[in-house]
């Protein structure tokens, strides 16, 4: 498969969510971070929903792409396995935003190489995703990489530390 066969693929999918499914997301978006402090449940529900609004956007919008490029059948696999094993499949909200989230996390990693948060989004500690040259950094890039289910190893974003 291709950039331009999965971007078809994405495209076919996001037609098939309607805004009332994504009144659904957003509500279980809130949901999953009902237990996290104030602060933080407002990036989450708001920076965060918001990026993946918009890239769920573009994705619908998005026309053949000029630069094409192959795509291994495992990493499009792994992104789908890991989202997955974060979501509960069962409930239909659940399912709704595994659907949107597998979705978004492919379009990103793969097709438009952009970081899985949005730059600027603050992390607990205070540290935030920066942008220096064209490069993305990350404050836990390497502290989440190697937990799973996370989607840390397919994120285009480099550690924090590596900031030149």
């Amino acid at each position: 498969m291709n950039t331009n066969e999965l971007l078809d693929l994405l495209k076919a999918d996001a037609t098939e969510i309607s805004i009332c499914d994504i009144m659904k997301i957003r509500t279980r978006m809130a949901e999953e971070v009902q237990y996290l402090p104030e602060r933080y449940k407002r990036i989450y529900m708001n920076d965060l929903f918001e990026y993946l609004y918009l890239t769920f956007l573009n994705i619908k919008r998005s026309t053949k792409l000029e630069y094409v490029e192959g795509i291994a059948s495992d990493i499009q696999q792994n992104i789908v396995q890991q989202v997955n094993e974060q979501i509960d499949i069962d409930d239909p909200k659940g399912k709704l935003l595994g659907n949107f989230l597998k979705l978004t996390s492919q379009y990103l990693i793969i097709i438009a190489k952009k970081p899985i948060h949005p730059v600027g989004m603050t992390f607990p500690g205070g540290q935030q995703i920066v942008e220096r040259d064209g490069n993305y950094y990350c404050p836990v890039k390497d502290k989440q990489s190697k937990v799973k289910p996370s989607m840390c190893e397919f994120c285009i974003c480099k550690d924090l530390d590596e900031i030149e």
